[in-house]
């Protein structure tokens, strides 16, 4: 296994770890204590997640995270507005709303018991999206044509089942966050978050159709942009 990560790729990573250490904080400094069983449970394997997905694609697709960190011109204007707001909720929104949650219910209003299909939601969506960024290299944070890699169409992997198979996996990663948490409160949040994936799913895939070459024909063979047989 050769690690080819360069100077952008670490410093990807090294804002990655900021984002998990940033959420942590807003979480606990919102609930007001520090130990908060489920939030323990949902960082832990956040953590842990984190650091295998690195170790996976490090060793088959570095260029993936090495680009992430890259300057880009031409991200479309449409996702620049969507993409801040899908920031600002997933990263910290959702965890100040999951930490007031937890100061005011110790206890939490969602049953223990939630925390099980949670927990496997949330390996599966992690799962997916390493499966997705192993196999697409054009796998990229922001919605725009890549001219300057040459950009193709990428149908293999989970793309031969649904089109965005990233964004499936942040739609799952929603549904495990409250289970998660045992959070009402987080439901706002991730609810928001939800609808922005949907919408920029719809405007990259139409985005897609019109400007990347062989991508019509692709859609034409993988009809569902997100969930088989429903969309």
């Amino acid at each position: 296994m050769k690690y080819k990560l360069d100077k952008r790729g670490i410093n990807y990573l090294v804002r990655v770890l900021f984002q998990v250490l940033i959420g942590m904080a807003l979480f606990y400094i919102s609930a007001g204590r520090t130990f908060v069983f489920r939030g323990m449970i949902y960082f832990s394997l956040y953590i842990i997640l984190v650091i295998s997905g690195v170790i996976l694609l490090a060793g088959n697709n570095s260029e993936v995270l090495n680009e992430r960190a890259k300057k880009r011109d031409n991200t479309k204007g449409w996702d620049k507005v969507l993409l801040k707001l899908y920031v600002l909720l997933a990263f910290f929104g959702v965890y100040i709303a999951a930490g007031l949650d937890a100061g005011r219910y110790p206890e939490a209003r969602i049953s223990i018991n939630f925390i099980y299909p949670g927990i496997l939601i949330y390996i599966f969506s992690t799962a997916l999206s390493i499966w997705a960024m192993a196999e697409n290299k054009y796998f990229e944070a922001t919605s725009r044509i890549q001219t300057d890699r040459g950009q193709v169409v990428c149908s293999s992997g989970p793309y031969r089942f649904i089109r965005h198979p990233g964004y499936l996996s942040i739609l799952l990663w929603c549904i495990s966050v409250p289970l998660i948490f045992g959070s009402v409160y987080s439901v706002m949040p991730v609810v928001c978050v939800f609808i922005i994936v949907v919408i920029r799913t719809y405007l990259e895939d139409n985005m897609l159709k019109k400007e990347l070459a062989g991508y019509i024909e692709y859609s034409g063979r993988v009809r569902y942009k997100l969930i088989p047989f429903i969309f």
